[in-house]
């Protein structure tokens, strides 16, 4: 078998193209990886935001009805009592079953 300089030439010159394929490939890799990451912190940042505005909204919402029930309390303390014995009762008749 008789190897001639031109076959090692072709060899030579395919692996020279394979390392620069390979090395296009895991840059055009490490770029997507980059910018899948970056996408998926903007995603994971904006779904914060939004979680963060709605806590505050039910926390405000929170307050003012406990603000609203306690007025009610103050206007209408015996209705407050039936009512919260009314609830009380039937509570503890379903658990009990």
């Amino acid at each position: 078998m008789d190897i001639s300089k031109k076959d090692i030439d072709a060899v030579i010159a395919d692996v020279a193209a394979l390392k620069r394929d390979l090395a296009k490939a895991i840059s055009r890799f490490k770029d997507s990886t980059a910018d899948t990451a970056e996408d998926a912190q903007d995603f994971v940042e904006e779904i914060s935001n939004e979680l963060a505005g709605i806590v505050k909204d039910a926390s405000k919402r929170g307050s003012r009805t406990m603000k609203s029930v306690g007025r009610k309390v103050e206007d209408q303390p015996v209705a407050a009592l039936l009512i919260a014995f009314g609830v009380g009762f039937i509570i503890s008749r379903l658990i009990s079953r």
